[in-house]
């Protein structure tokens, strides 16, 4: 699976940059998605739509389903920060994901954008019971 990791420095005073991961919507099943985050002209869905296991989707709608989604979503931050750092090392001083946007000191870039190829990132789908 090939995943898109972007930097974007922030409009504001200081240094604030913002990071995204996304999967090019060719490398899922397009019919899984309801929305799209197009980027350069192609669509992408984020890492933690694109790796949503079957057995969530499968599950009647409620409170289960949604707290097997949270838990997802939060076991694709470890993920995206094992990609993160690899594409951008100032991520390293992190010990989880960014969320939002954040202040990274005496550091001056600009927007970036980082393809890496993964082997299997569903691969903590079985920590969340999948």
């Amino acid at each position: 699976m090939i995943v898109r990791i972007d930097r974007t420095r922030m409009a504001m005073k200081g240094e604030f940059y913002a990071y995204m991961v996304t999967v090019p919507v060719t490398e899922v099943d397009r019919m899984k998605h309801s929305y799209f985050i197009v980027l350069d002209g192609k669509e992408h869905v984020p890492f933690s739509d694109a790796t949503m296991p079957d057995y969530i989707d499968n599950m009647p709608k409620g409170w289960e389903r949604y707290k097997a989604t949270l838990e997802h979503i939060e076991d694709c931050k470890f993920d995206m920060l094992r990609f993160g750092i690899e594409a951008f090392p100032e991520l390293a001083m992190f010990a989880k994901w960014p969320d939002l946007f954040v202040a990274i000191p005496e550091f001056n870039e600009g927007h970036a954008t980082r393809y890496l190829t993964v082997a299997d990132p569903s691969n903590h789908a079985a920590r969340v019971g999948g």
